[in-house]
C-alpha cells in the first residue's frame, strides 16, 4: 500500500525479509479492497513452529520466533497479537480514505491547490511584467550611455540579450517550483497517488541531477567556444570602432586614406554577420 504498517527484519527459508515484505504488502491490499470481508477482524492461531494471523478463513501472515527475537521481552505470540492489531488499523484506515466521500474531499483539496497555484502564478505574472519593464527600462538608459562612449565597439542589443535571458530563466523557475509544488501536493491527498507524491523527487530531479551532472562534466569544453566566440566577436567590433576613428580622421595612418576605411568596415561587419 502507500504506508507502513510493519516491518519485516528476518527472512524465512529462501525467502529474503524484502520478499516476504513485498509478498505481505500485496496479500494485505488484496483483502483490504475485498469489502466482502467485513469487519475485518483478524484472530491469531498458534501452532508449534509459528502464530498464524488470519481474518476469517484466509492467511494474512505468520509470526516466527525469529520475528519475535526482534521484540526484547515479548513473547512470539504478544508480537503477533500486535501485528494483528496493526493490520486490523490499517486496513480500516486503507478502506475510510477509499470510500466516494473521502475521495471527493481530497479531490476538493486537489482542487483547491490548483486554484491557489493559478491565483500565485496569475499574481507573479502581473509583478513581473511590471518588474521586468522597469528593469529593461532603467537598463536601456545606462546600456544607451555605454553604447553613445563605446561607439560601435559595443551595440546596447547585444548588452541587453543577457539580461532578458536572465529574466526568462527567473521566470521559468519560478513557475516550475509552484507547479511542482502544487502537483507533489495535490497527488499526496489520494491514497493511489501517494506514493508518486513521496517519490516524485526520486522520479523527476534523478533524471535531472544526471543532466546537470552530463552539462557540468562538458563544461569546461563549452567555457572554451564560448570564449573563442567571444574573442571573435570583440576583435571584429574592435576593428570596426578602429575603421570609424580612421573615417572620422580621428586616428590617422601614413598611407592609409580615410575612404578606405569604410570599406574595410563593410567588410568586418560582413564578417561578424557570417
Amino acid at each position: 500500500g502507500d504506508r507502513t504498517v510493519l516491518y519485516v527484519r528476518q527472512g524465512l527459508r529462501s525467502f529474503t525479509a524484502a520478499e516476504r515484505a513485498g509478498q505481505l504488502s500485496q496479500r494485505l491490499t488484496e483483502l483490504a479492497d475485498n469489502r466482502a470481508i467485513t469487519p475485518f477482524k483478524v484472530r491469531v492461531e498458534e501452532t508449534k513452529h509459528s502464530s498464524d494471523l488470519l481474518v476469517g478463513n484466509e492467511p494474512i501472515v505468520s509470526v516466527f520466533d525469529t520475528d519475535a527475537r526482534d521484540f526484547l521481552g515479548a513473547t512470539r505470540h504478544k508480537v503477533a497479537e500486535e501485528v494483528a492489531r496493526k493490520i486490523e488499523e490499517a486496513v480500516a484506515q486503507h478502506r475510510a480514505e477509499r470510500t466516494p466521500r473521502a475521495l471527493a474531499i481530497d479531490a476538493g483539496k486537489a482542487g483547491a491547490v490548483a486554484v491557489v497555484a493559478a491565483l500565485v502564478l496569475l499574481l507573479f505574472e502581473r509583478l513581473f511584467r511590471k518588474g521586468r519593464r522597469l528593469i529593461l527600462e532603467s537598463a536601456s538608459r545606462e546600456l544607451a550611455k555605454v553604447e553613445s562612449k563605446m561607439k560601435y565597439a559595443v551595440s546596447a542589443e547585444h548588452l541587453r540579450w543577457p539580461l532578458l535571458l536572465l529574466l526568462r530563466v527567473v521566470r521559468l523557475i519560478v513557475w516550475v517550483t509552484v507547479l511542482y509544488g502544487a502537483i507533489t501536493v495535490a497527488l499526496s491527498f489520494f491514497p493511489h497517488t501517494r506514493s508518486i507524491a513521496r517519490d516524485i523527487d526520486v522520479l523527476v530531479l534523478g533524471p535531472l541531477g544526471e543532466l546537470a551532472l552530463g552539462a557540468l562534466t562538458a563544461l569546461p569544453e563549452l567555457l572554451v567556444v564560448l570564449v573563442i566566440a567571444l574573442a571573435a566577436r570583440w576583435l571584429i567590433r574592435g576593428a570596426r570602432f578602429f575603421f570609424y576613428q580612421v573615417e572620422h580622421k580621428r586616428i590617422t595612418i601614413e598611407g592609409f586614406y580615410p575612404e578606405w576605411a569604410r570599406s574595410e568596415e563593410h567588410t568586418s561587419e560582413l564578417q561578424s554577420q557570417f
